[in-house]
C-alpha cells in the first residue's frame, strides 16, 4: 500500500508537524495530504491501494518518493501503467531522498534546515531555471543510472560538515 502525508493542525494546512508539512508551509507549497483513511490497515496504520493512490495523486506537480526499497526504478517498472497516469511522473518531476545515501535524509537535514528547505523548494517549484546549486538530499530519478549519493566523511569530528561546499570539513 501507499502511505500518505497527514499534516496536523486545525486546518491540516501544514502549519504544524510533521517536519515535511512544516517545510511545505514555510516555502509556500501546497502539500497533498489527507484526513481520509486508506482501505489497507497494517498495524494500526492506513495505506492506500493503487487505485486510491492514483485518484489522490494524479494531479500532483511533483512527487517525492522517500524509499530506497524498492528503488524507484523497480517500483516504476512494476507499476508502470498506474504511475504514468500521475502528472508528476509524466513530467519527469519525481525525486527520491537518496542524494546523500539511503539513510542520511532521516538524520542530517535537521542540522542544516536552510539546505533542506532549498532542496525542497527546488523540487516543488513551478520553475527552477535560476537555481545554481546542485541538489543535496533529493535526487531526480528520471535518470535511472544515477548513483545513490554518499554523506561524506569528516576526519575531525569536531569540525562542521557543510554539504553545499563539497563536504569540506
Amino acid at each position: 500500500g501507499w502511505m500518505i502525508a497527514k499534516c496536523n493542525g486545525p486546518k491540516f494546512d501544514g502549519s504544524t508537524g510533521p517536519y515535511y508539512c512544516e517545510m511545505a508551509a514555510a516555502v509556500g507549497v501546497e502539500l497533498l495530504n489527507t484526513t481520509g483513511r486508506g482501505s489497507i490497515n497494517v498495524g494500526g496504520y492506513d495505506y492506500y491501494t493503487d487505485d486510491e493512490f492514483l485518484e489522490f495523486a494524479k494531479d500532483a506537480d511533483a512527487f517525492i518518493y522517500p524509499s530506497a526499497y524498492p528503488t524507484w526504478k523497480e517500483l516504476h517498472t512494476e507499476k508502470y501503467e498506474m504511475l504514468n497516469q500521475i502528472r508528476a511522473v509524466r513530467n519527469d518531476r519525481v525525486y527520491d531522498t537518496q542524494g546523500q545515501g539511503a539513510n542520511d535524509w532521516y538524520e542530517s537535514p535537521y542540522s542544516e534546515p536552510s539546505t533542506m528547505m532549498e532542496d525542497f523548494a527546488y523540487v516543488t517549484a513551478d520553475t527552477n531555471e535560476n537555481y545554481l546549486d546542485k541538489l543535496v538530499w533529493f535526487r531526480k530519478v528520471d535518470n535511472e543510472e544515477d548513483v545513490v549519493g554518499s554523506p561524506g566523511v569528516c576526519e575531525n569530528v569536531h569540525d562542521k560538515r557543510n554539504v553545499r561546499e563539497s563536504y569540506d570539513c
